[in-house]
């Protein structure tokens, strides 16, 4: 049976008390059968400490390989990322300034299709509330007025209704040309098919 370093130190611990014992009970001596144990013994824990020293060096030389594989291929990705945003954004602009919607091959075709979910709420950057950090009073504490804030929130649920309601103008704004908020254009993608 194969032992680990740890199996091995183990029995290194049990044969020490043997000796001790066989020595107590022989005035201090050991037998011929004991001291040729002991040598096969420790030649097997030398061989057993250089493989598991050789095994925590290649496992060390293995993870910085990986890391660096990692590296490598997180560099590769950004790069390969860069490289498909440009030709999608060439792509789609020359689809949209030359009014095509798809593009036909033999085997696979490109096309812009519109992003699903909810048109985006927009607000004009001086109508947004001002985020305040502050502190919530603890139960039972009382506070000067003057320390306390008050917080405006927009709930942007209702706003979106609101902004709804209303048919937007030549510039997307709500017909009375509300500034302060409307209803953005959902965006669109260039996929294949």
């Amino acid at each position: 049976m194969n032992q680990t370093l740890n199996q091995t130190l183990d029995d290194l611990e049990a044969y020490n008390q043997l000796i001790e014992e066989y020595a107590s009970q022989h005035d201090g001596e050991i037998s011929d059968e004991l001291a040729e144990w002991e040598t096969e013994f420790l030649d097997k824990l030398i061989s057993k400490v250089d493989r598991t020293a050789s095994f925590m060096q290649n496992t060390k030389k293995q993870i910085e390989i990986a890391k660096e594989t990692i590296e490598l291929e997180k560099k590769k990705q950004k790069h390969l990322d860069t490289i498909l945003k440009k030709t999608e954004d060439r792509i789609k602009w020359t689809m949209e300034t030359n009014e095509l919607k798809v593009l036909k091959g033999d085997k696979r075709s490109i096309a812009i299709q519109g992003n699903g979910g909810v048109a985006p709420l927009k607000i004009a950057p001086e109508f947004e509330p001002n985020e305040v950090q502050y502190k919530v009073p603890v139960a039972g504490k009382q506070y000067p007025p003057e320390i306390l804030t008050t917080v405006t929130v927009i709930d942007k649920e209702k706003l979106r209704e609101f902004a709804e309601s209303f048919e937007a103008d030549e510039n997307g704004l709500t017909v009375k040309g509300d500034p302060a908020f409307r209803i953005g254009e959902r965006g669109t993608r260039v996929v294949v098919k």
